[in-house]
């Protein structure tokens, strides 16, 4: 546990990455599973991430994000996008995945497919679209946790024009929206900000224990 604390401790926002080390092909899965494995409402997973390697896109989407040098700095970038206009489909799609890797019927899912599909059918288009965009920063903190447990950087960043974004990575064509980007690998040594004490505050007032 103590370790695990100390990780915790140890990863920041990273603001300056060493272009110069890159994610192992290993360490690359590892995050990339820690999103797969990610907990979502109903376990719709409404989401697709986009992890950029392509030099030239990421270039663009510095020019589009306050050219914050990590996204191009960084060993890899991955854009957490979630779906947008959720609907029965979607639904029916984690259904069918439900009765193939569990071996039972469709019909036999028909009670739990009418709840989320009632569920869904209760929100309007905004509403839907903030529901499943919620659902990112569950994988999100997975994502950190395990790139902090792996010794790896991460710096997750909302300041970016989502449209150019969205249009820059063919996001919405897909039918997803980017909600939050986060550059990955390893910190340069010139970076102070890895050095600063971390601020957050004491215990009692961010924990009520009711008993």
């Amino acid at each position: 546990m103590q370790k695990y604390i100390e990780n915790l401790e140890w990863r920041y926002a990273t603001k300056k990455f060493d272009a110069t080390k890159k994610l192992s092909s290993e360490q690359l899965e590892l995050l990339k599973q820690s999103l797969i494995l990610s907990p979502s409402s109903f376990g719709l997973q409404p989401w697709k991430f986009y992890i950029v390697e392509n030099m030239e896109l990421r270039a663009k989407i510095k020019d589009v994000s306050y050219g914050q040098p990590q996204i191009t700095d960084a060993s890899h970038l991955f854009v957490l996008s979630s779906k947008i206009n959720i609907s029965n489909v979607d639904v029916r799609e984690y259904v069918k995945d439900i009765s193939e890797k569990r071996g039972i019927s469709i019909d036999s899912l028909s009670e739990h497919e009418a709840m989320m599909n009632n569920s869904i059918a209760g929100m309007d288009k905004s509403e839907g679209d903030d529901w499943t965009a919620k659902q990112i920063y569950i994988a999100l903190g997975f994502l950190l946790s395990a790139a902090a447990q792996n010794g790896i950087d991460a710096c997750p960043m909302e300041g970016f024009d989502t449209k150019k974004v969205n249009e820059l990575l063919e996001i919405t064509k897909d039918g997803y929206c980017a909600c939050v980007l986060c550059p990955v690998g390893f910190r340069g040594a010139f970076d102070e900000y890895s050095k600063y004490p971390k601020i957050r505050f004491d215990e009692s007032r961010v924990i009520k224990r009711i008993s």
